[in-house]
């Protein structure tokens, strides 16, 4: 059992077999490729990259790109495709694409799908010996062997060949109801019984119980047990005094302890508590049922009040006995009597009891004694509270989930640097979900992916900045997709360390933070030798005015008027620039480009500092240069 390489066309070998959790190298030798056992996988020395592990086979690109196709793809009537699947190789800074493969599954060189590899799972093979018939399979159990005649050493050999079969013998599929299968394996693990089974007529019970006819104890042996029963209680359990007279008490004070003794309030305020027929086993076994007429037969006082109808019915089954809800005090000859009659528990929303059912109610035995007040069951109410205080619990974690997930509108992501391919799986699923691809900032961009490193100064990085939106690394769009849900992003925040000392700006401080104010209304002109150096100087406008430029011009700098030079920024390059040279003379400051870049960066402008300040040599100085050398 396992995963095996097979070479395609089919060749001599069988197949190279994979080890579990071992790495593989595919490396290219011509049109072939071949298979090498490695320790530690590198993308830089091989085709690609195999592991093998318990949950399947991954494999990764490395210096060149691969195809995997599956072995039995789908294809549509009316737009063929074909689901091959390309590897791109792995890049210098270590990244790389990789893929689980499934059974049947093709690996090969872009264009050379003749010299592939076939990923084939091998399963464990399991021999059925099924040639035997279900007779042959299943010992009878019923056997009994006759061991006269026979010695020690024959029955030794007997119960070893007996052994053996029984390891190599399995029951197939047959016509045996599970009756016999419990049979046949009782027949094995233990013994043969000393007579057959057809001779066994009852089991041997777990205890010695004298019995009648009905399966109930005799009558005096029942009473024997109550007597004993009551007069342990009445021995452990100190009397309590007399209280006087009160309210009838509710029926739902009435409480069933463990020990099987049912505790009644009186009217006097004083507890009853009502002894069992007989004493609670510890196995907690169902007690033998009594019979009305054994019951009839004890003598048993009952309250006036109480006091129903009784037949007698042999027929009928006896009913378990149960404890009254409430009794009253009842009163013989001047004399206080404490023995009760429990009543027949009440039914809510039924109907009356007849006078079968009144028959079957349970009745007290003989002797009572007195107990504590028992404290009453937690009110509903009390549960309710307890259930409030525990709701806020339940928000908490719902409130915390909330902040696993992305909240804000559809995401319509625009890349810049970015590793992400427009067909890549990550952008499907960000389609897939709601979410859109925009080319450029000004398409209602909200959120822009950069690549995993160090920060490209370009004109999406600066607008997104200058217009707060949201920058994150391509690591949130690639986790949103192996989770399936889009997650929050300001746990993606780009980390450049080394750029934010170069550059003296915190990308923590300006992320998300619009500066429509920065330039504060300033006209920005740019030379046209600077002009020049920009592909697209569109997106250069764009991003002036979202930094709050009031207008962004470039003309000859001769055209440009000291009395605008208050409110006008001079951005120039500092060699070869004519216009510079001819606005210095005016008096004008020129600033290099890098005041626009850094101080979007660091959301302030500094029009003081050295920093951006160019230094421009005068046109006379430019024009004189270096004399020509006299002749001899």
């Amino acid at each position: 059992m396992g995963w095996l390489l097979e070479r395609s066309p089919a060749g001599n070998d069988a197949g190279i077999s994979l080890q579990n959790g071992r790495w593989y190298h595919l490396v290219s030798r011509g049109d072939k490729l071949s298979v090498v056992l490695v320790d530690e996988p590198d993308n830089n020395a091989a085709v690609g990259c195999v592991f093998t592990g318990s949950w399947g086979v991954k494999l990764q690109a490395g210096t060149s790109d691969l195809c995997v196709k599956p072995a039995h793809p789908e294809m549509h009537i009316i737009e063929p495709y074909s689901e091959e699947y390309l590897l791109k190789r792995a890049e210098k800074n270590g990244c790389y694409e990789s893929i689980l493969l499934r059974n049947k599954d093709s690996i090969f060189l872009p264009g050379k799908a003749k010299a592939a590899f076939t990923m084939t799972w091998t399963p464990s093979e399991v021999l059925v010996n099924s040639s035997e018939n279900a007779d042959a399979e299943v010992p009878e159990s019923e056997d009994v062997h006759e061991e006269t005649g026979q010695g020690e050493g024959a029955r030794e050999s007997s119960a070893e060949t007996e052994d053996e079969e029984d390891l190599d013998r399995t029951i197939g599929p047959t016509d045996v109801d599970i009756e016999s299968r419990h049979a046949v394996v009782a027949a094995r693990n233990t013994p043969v019984p000393s007579v057959p089974r057809t001779q066994i007529v009852q089991e041997t019970p777990t205890t010695e119980r004298a019995t009648n006819g009905y399966g109930s104890p005799p009558n005096d042996q029942l009473h024997n047990k109550r007597l004993a029963a009551t007069k342990e209680i009445e021995d452990d359990i100190p009397p309590t005094a007399k209280k006087p007279e009160q309210e009838e008490i509710p029926a739902d004070d009435s409480v069933l302890h463990d020990n099987g003794l049912s505790v009644v309030a009186n009217a006097d305020g004083t507890e009853n508590t009502i002894a069992p027929l007989s004493a609670p086993l510890k196995d907690k076994r169902p007690s033998p049922e009594i019979d009305d007429e054994e019951i009839s037969n004890a003598s048993m006082p009952v309250s006036r009040k109480r006091q129903k109808k009784m037949q007698d019915d042999e027929s009928n089954d006896s009913m378990p006995v149960r404890s009254g809800k409430r009794v009253k005090k009842t009163e013989d000859d001047g004399k206080t009597s404490d023995a009760s009659t429990p009543a027949p528990p009440i039914r809510r929303g039924g109907k009356p009891q007849d006078d079968d059912e009144m028959s079957r109610a349970s009745t007290a035995p003989e002797s009572v004694a007195r107990v504590k007040p028992v404290t009453k069951r937690k009110s509903r109410a009390f549960i309710k509270k307890v259930e409030a205080e525990e709701e806020p619990d339940v928000e908490n974690s719902i409130e915390q989930e909330d902040n696993e997930i992305y909240t804000g509108p559809k995401p319509r992501v625009a890349f810049s640097n970015s590793t992400i391919a427009d067909n890549s799986m990550f952008v499907k699923f960000l389609k897939s979900n709601g979410g859109k691809t925009v080319e450029s900032i000004k398409n209602s961009c909200n959120i822009l992916c950069v690549r995993d490193g160090p920060l490209r100064k370009s004109m999406k990085l600066l607008s997104s900045i200058a217009l707060g939106i949201p920058i994150v690394s391509d690591k949130w769009l690639k986790d949103s997709a192996t989770r399936g849900v889009f997650l929050p992003l300001q746990n993606y925040v780009p980390s450049v360390p080394e750029q934010e000392t170069e550059w003296n700006f915190s990308m923590s401080e300006i992320w998300s933070t619009p500066q429509s104010d920065l330039f504060n209304a300033k006209i920005i002109y740019f030379t046209l030798a600077l002009r020049a150096t920009y592909e697209r100087f569109a997106e250069v406008e764009h991003v002036c005015k979202a930094a709050g430029a009031k207008r962004v011009i470039s003309k000859p700098g001769k055209d440009v008027q000291e009395k605008d030079a208050k409110d006008t920024i001079i951005l120039a390059i500092e060699q070869d620039d004519d216009d510079a040279i001819v606005l210095a003379e005016k008096g004008m400051v020129c600033y290099s480009k890098d005041l626009l870049t850094l101080s979007i960066l660091r959301g302030d402008v500094d029009l003081h500092s050295e920093e951006f300040k160019l230094k421009l040599m005068s046109s006379q100085g430019k024009k004189k240069g270096r004399g020509r050398a006299r002749k001899s």
